[in-house]
Formats: C-alpha cells, structure tokens, sequence
C-alpha cells in the first residue's frame, strides 16, 4: 500500500488514478480523486493516519482546490456512487472525527447523482453531468431506453447509509424503489438477464455472474446485512439472493470434464451454456461463504454453497498460478475437450481483486491455512510483475508471457523468500483505483487477524463493492425516518412483499408506483410540468445541486441525448451480446470499471 500510495501522492495528487510508467495522473472520473478517496478507508485500516489526515484535508477543500462537483463533466453515476459515496460514508465510520467533512461531501455528490433517477420506475440512466443535470444512458444498453442490472442493482448500500446520515429517507427510498419494483415485476424469479429496461422493467440479454449484473446479486445478500437481518423488509433482499444463488448453482455452475474445474459460465436465451467464466465472476465464492458464514442459509443449502465456493475459488487460484506471468487473464474459456484456457482477447490483467476477496473468505469460513499460501502467491506475483520501481503498480498487457530471470526476492510473512523475477511483459501504465481499495486491502485482511475489521458475526462490517466497510444501520435508523420530501417511503412496500403470498405483479407494481410520489425520488417527475417540478420539489439541503431556476431546470426535463458512453463498455463485446453498438466509443467518456469491462477488448460482456 505505501508503494502504491507514494506513487499517486508523487504524480498524479488530487487526479482520479496514477499512470505509473509515464508518472503522471490521468481523470477517469470527472476528476473526483477516484484513488484519493477510494483510499480513505485503506489508509486508515492500515494505520497510515498522517496520510488518511491529508487526503481527508483534500477532501475538506471542496470546491476550493479539493474534492469540487461543480463540473461540467458526465460521471458513470453507478461507479460515482461506489467509490466516491461509498468512500466517504466508510471513511466516516471508521474514523467518526472526520464524520462533520466526509457526510457533507457525500450527500453533495449524492444529490447531483439522484437526477440521474427521473425515469418512469426510478431506475437510475448510466451518467449524470455532474454541472447540468442531464442524464443519459448509451444507445448500446437497449437503445437509450434501458439499464445495466449491476448500475440499478448496486447503489442501495451507499444510500441505505447516507439516509442514516443524513437524518434524510430520501436517499433510501430511491435505492429500495428499484429492488421493489424488481421484485414486483419479476416474481419469484432468481437470475435475471442483464438489461433492464426503463419503462417497465422487461429484462432481456445474456444471464451471468460477471460483469454488468455481478454486483447486483452481491447487494442482495449484503442490503440484508447493513440492515440487521432481522428487518420484515430486509427478508426480501435475502430471499431474493437465496433465489439468485439456487439458480446460479442450477444454471452456471458446471465442473469441466477435460480438467474437472468448477466454473461459473454464462447463458444467452435460452441456449446451452458457454463455458466462459470472467475474473469478476470470482466475486461469487467469496459472497456465496458470506451467505454461510452469516446464516442467510443453513443445512443441506449451506453445505450445497460451500461446497461450490470451495471449487470456484480453486479455479479463480487455478487461473493465475496457470500463467507464466503468475497473474490471471480478464477473462478464461472451457472449450469443449480442452483445459482451461485465457480468452484470445483477454489475456490482461487489471489489478482487479475478486479473486483475493474469495481467498479472505474462504479463509474465514474454512479456516485453512491453503487459502493463505495461494494469496501469497499471488502477491509476490504482482510484486515482480506490476510494481514500477519509481512508484505505483500497473496493469500487465498479456499474462500469458513468459518472464524474465534474476532480481531479488519478496518477504515472506513467516520471514522466507520468494523469487521475484525481472518480467518480460508489457504493462498497460494504469494503477487503477480499485487496486487501493480492493485488492490491497484484502491481501491485508487475508493475513491480518480476523478482529481487525470482522466480516460476520457480532461487530461485523459489511463491505461495499468497492470494499468500503460500512457499519451496519442502527436499528430504526432508516425505517424511523419520515421522507422530508413528503409521501410515504418504499420500506412498507418491501415488507408486505416480504409475506409469503405476494401479491400479483400488476398490483405489487401498482402499490410501489403509488408508494413514490414524485417528491420521493428526487427527479422522478412526470414530462411536461417536470422541470417545474423539480425546481420546486428539491430543497438545497437534500440535493445540493439541484438546477438554477431558469435554462437550467429546463434541461433536467429535456430529452435526454445518448452520445455519452459511461464508465462502460468494450466495443467488440456489446456487438457479439447483440445489442446495438455504436460505432466509436469515444476514449475520453470511458473509464475501466471495477464491474464494467475495460473497452477496447473483445470480452467485455
């Protein structure tokens, strides 16, 4: 982490990530400091506390050479909310003397964001002009008119906790509005394809665990979580996630018969299933133990779930120790006959962290000390493949190349050595920010006690996707609160869809419509009187940024443009999922994400 750290602090201070071969920083995010505040929480964990106090004091600074959102620049409202929301709220629970800098700045950005929401179910569109408050959604993701599962899917632990906050249930009921209406127009049902659309919820395209939905079925079993588990309306997020994994292990998972490795693939319609399994799908063991360890499930569904993140985990090992570099691919195949191999077009490595979170908690729930020796492994591996001796980590171009000799060694935590070769690999000259956040502190939490940041059991924290811990809500913390913007909020909806009957999907879907007052969701307008509505209907104090009377309120009720290619997509792989793709994604609109895929590589879906 001090490496990683020195090397954003030296070249790229304030920027959203670190290139750390051509030393300087470089915006992905609207110039947010997507790293600076992604490593709040690590900084702090780790006991890096002079470094925590400078970054928070950055934060402090605003718009005033700090963390500033009055910018004329679309932000990916899903990966702004992730790593930017839920940073600070993480941040502010694990050093509450920071809470009266860190809550402020977060509900700022929050507020911008939340106009991302006016769509007919409350479903936020994929970015938001952080300045004008116009919001859209690519042509690739059903022609402008739907959302990705993971964007919709994975915003509700971040506002869950900003209305605890902030004393304010707005922010809540626009997260739980989107589970209600997924819930009441999808009854019963576990996996669901990946686009979803806008108007009334019909999903349509590929069935997966990995990207663009993978984060999706995490927040399910962690909304439960946060909130206290015993909740009448928390039973429905559980209950979907039961729902979601029988259907996963019945669907996706398979053992390969050339090499009998565990994997989870994917489905397109109805067809048989490709035997394609993404690092982001590593995620899955990891939350399946998580499942296990907190008692989601019990008897023989817990054993069924154990036993299948046993097998997953090994593979997700299995596809870095099989690479000459030690690293895994983005991505590997199970061809029919032949042994797991990387994908052509795949065969990079992000510095992404699924894989090591699945080492921590298969650790934790099994106790074995193998889970322990595969991280190392894989530790020393980006050790001698992508650190950058001036400061920083990188991504690696190709995985599948050989490396180098010679070059001194990597401590072991027992005091032995390992070889650290000098690599004969290209690296793509990018720290991304979730390397911070996620993959170096899981390596941390895979050796340290399991009492310095517990994850099941009492005292437990529950972590983002970005791997941002987050206290769980006090009890009544959210349910106690009235919506300071009038109406009744979504939590009455969630708890009767908790019963054992539902009720019809036409009369669920009407109830939770009838449940949102325009007030509710800020945005969630009617067109015609809609920019007169949220001109009236937002108070400063709930959405800071809330348009200037005027041209400004106008254009939250315009139609909304489709030009804008969020934190998003790989060209090649929107086309082979058979959704419409534009013919050139415009470089400077894209960001690799943590649950999206890197564009320009073939296996983005």
């Amino acid at each position: 982490m001090a490496h990683a750290w020195a090397g954003y602090v030296r070249y790229a201070w304030g920027a959203d990530e670190l290139a750390p071969v051509s030393k300087r920083g470089y915006e992905t995010f609207c110039s947010l400091g997507a790293t600076l505040v992604d490593s709040l929480d690590t900084l702090k964990l780790m006991g890096f506390d002079a470094e925590f106090e400078r970054a928070k004091d950055w934060v402090a600074a605003g718009e005033a050479g700090g963390l500033a959102f009055d910018r004329d620049c679309s932000v990916s409202a899903f990966e702004a909310t992730i790593r930017v929301v839920g940073g600070l709220l993480a941040a502010a629970d694990l050093a509450p003397a920071a809470r009266p800098v860190l809550v402020p700045r977060a509900e700022a950005l929050a507020g911008r964001l939340l106009k991302a929401y006016d769509t007919p179910l409350g479903f936020p569109r994929s970015s938001i002009n952080l300045k004008t408050g116009a919001a859209t959604t690519p042509g690739w993701i059903g022609g402008g008119q739907a959302a990705l599962l993971a964007e919709i899917g994975t915003v509700q632990l971040e506002l869950l906790k900003l209305s605890e906050a902030t004393g304010k249930r707005s922010y809540a009921d626009a997260a739980e509005r989107i589970v209600a209406e997924l819930h009441a127009r999808h009854p019963g049902a576990g996996l669901l394809p990946i686009y979803v659309k806008l108007g009334d919820a019909a999903a349509s395209g590929p069935v997966t665990q990995g990207g663009m939905s993978d984060s999706y079925y995490e927040y399910l079993l962690k909304a439960w979580l946060l909130k206290g588990k015993s909740e009448r309306s928390a039973s429905v997020y559980r209950d979907m996630w039961v729902a979601a994994m029988d259907d996963t292990l019945d669907r996706l998972v398979a053992t390969h018969p050339a090499d009998g490795r565990v994997y989870v693939g994917e489905r397109v319609g109805g067809g048989a299933l490709v035997g394609k399994m993404e690092h982001l799908a590593c995620f899955l063991p990891g939350n399946m133990a998580l499942g296990v360890l907190e008692g989601a499930v019990t008897g023989d569904r817990a054993a069924r779930y154990t036993t299948a993140a046993v097998g997953l985990t090994e593979t997700c090992y299995r596809m870095y120790s099989t690479q000459p570099t030690g690293l895994a691919p983005e991505h590997v195949t199970f061809g029919a006959g032949a042994p797991m191999a990387p994908g052509q077009a795949a065969r990079f490595n992000l510095l992404r962290p699924e894989t090591v979170e699945a080492l921590v908690m298969l650790h934790r729930l099994t106790g074995e000390a193998k889970y322990q020796d595969w991280g190392w492994e894989l530790f020393t591996a980006f050790e001698r493949v992508a650190r950058v001796p001036s400061g920083g980590y990188s991504g690696v171009q190709d995985v599948t190349v050989a490396v180098g000799g010679g070059g001194g060694t990597v401590a072991a935590p027992g005091g032995a050595a390992a070889p650290a070769a000098a690599p004969a690999v290209t690296l793509n000259d990018r720290q991304e920010s979730f390397w911070l956040a996620e993959t170096l502190k899981y390596f941390y939490l895979l050796f340290a006690p399991a009492d310095t940041l517990p994850l099941s059991g009492p005292g437990a924290w529950v972590l983002n996707t970005e791997a941002h811990p987050l206290k769980p809500l006090g009890a009544g913390a959210v349910e106690g609160l009235t919506n300071e913007m009038g109406g009744s909020g979504v939590a009455a909806v969630l708890a009767r869809l908790s019963g054992k009957a539902p009720p019809a999907v036409e009369a669920a879907a009407a109830a939770v419509g009838a449940a949102q007052p325009a007030a509710v969701v800020p945005a969630a307008v009617a067109a015609g009187g809609a920019a007169a509505a949220v001109g009236a209907a937002q108070p400063a104090a709930v959405v800071p940024a809330a348009v200037a009377a005027g041209g400004a309120a106008a254009a939250v009720g315009a139609a909304q443009p489709v030009a804008v290619v969020p934190a998003a997509v790989a060209a090649g792989g929107a086309a082979a999922a058979g959704a419409a793709q534009p013919a050139a994604v415009p470089a400077a609109n894209v960001a690799t994400t943590t649950h999206l895929v890197r564009p320009g590589h073939e296996g983005a879906l």
